[in-house]
């Protein structure tokens, strides 16, 4: 999987099942994570005539918005596509 232009496809980390206490959280309280790492970066974007390259590589861990991207799956993996600008932060 590639990504175009000025976005970057970033796969979530996992969340635990269970507390640090041991309970485990059930499915319907579960959220998403809002750290991953970035899988694939685009070429860069055009702004102003000039293109801008991503900053990112693959391999970084970053952290998202959380409503941030479009969530999708391939082969029962989950991902995120980003615009490059809904990186927050690399770890």
């Amino acid at each position: 999987m590639k990504a175009f232009g000025g976005r970057v496809i970033v796969r979530p980390d996992t969340i635990s099942d269970k507390t640090d206490s041991g309970l485990y959280i059930p499915d319907t309280a579960k959220r998403q994570s809002q750290i991953g790492t970035v899988i694939s970066v685009g070429d860069g974007y055009f702004q102003d005539a000039k293109l801008v390259q991503v900053r990112l590589d693959v391999g970084d861990r970053v952290v998202y918005g959380k409503y941030a991207g479009t969530d999708c799956e391939l082969e029962g993996e989950s991902l995120v596509i980003l615009n490059s600008e809904e990186v927050l932060a690399i770890l």
